[in-house]
């Protein structure tokens, strides 16, 4: 909890030497200025080149710590910064599939002794209405769930709660 409330602190209070200085730099301050103005180290202007690194290294989009590394260095002013990232085509921060097979992955490894199937959709797991678990389980023999052909593992339907209405076969899934 402690490390909770130093980042909230760090990032909300104006007690903070981060935030103090981001909203000067935000005013339009040269960074020189700003640190002067606040009068005593920044940590987060020093560890702005390792996350840039690291993000790099690892291949990580973090459009906010470029852009605040683009102020620092000038190439960009606030303003430019703050329009840039709202006018950036939205993207997922996690990409839901990858998320959703290590997820699996890691219940299947833990549960080695228990049967398990994986339930193939298309899209992704917060799609699947509970209309459509409920339909599953009714027309699946054993109501088992599906498996993949490749691989013959995943998750039981019974591992998801469908909503207590009657099952009825979703609209999209007529004709």
């Amino acid at each position: 909890l402690a490390g909770i409330g130093d980042l909230i602190v760090t990032a909300t209070s104006m007690h903070s030497r981060n935030n103090r200085c981001g909203v000067l730099l935000g005013q339009g301050m040269p960074v020189e200025e700003a640190v002067r103005e606040v009068g005593m180290v920044v940590e987060g202007l020093n560890a702005l080149p390792a996350a840039m690194q690291l993000a790099e290294r690892y291949g990580v989009d973090m459009p906010i710590v470029k852009g605040v590394n683009a102020v620092v260095r000038g190439d960009m002013s606030p303003a430019e910064m703050g329009r840039a990232l709202m006018m950036r085509d939205k993207t997922p921060e996690v990409n839901q599939s990858e998320m959703n097979v290590r997820f699996e992955s890691a219940l299947m490894r833990r549960r080695r002794d228990a049967e398990h199937r994986r339930v193939l959709v298309a899209g992704t797991f917060p799609m699947l209405a509970y209309d459509e678990i409920g339909w599953l389980k009714q027309v699946l023999p054993g109501n088992k769930g599906i498996e993949r052909p490749d691989s013959g593992k995943g998750i039981p339907l019974s591992k998801f709660h469908p909503h207590p209405r009657p099952p009825s076969l979703p609209k999209r899934l007529r004709n």
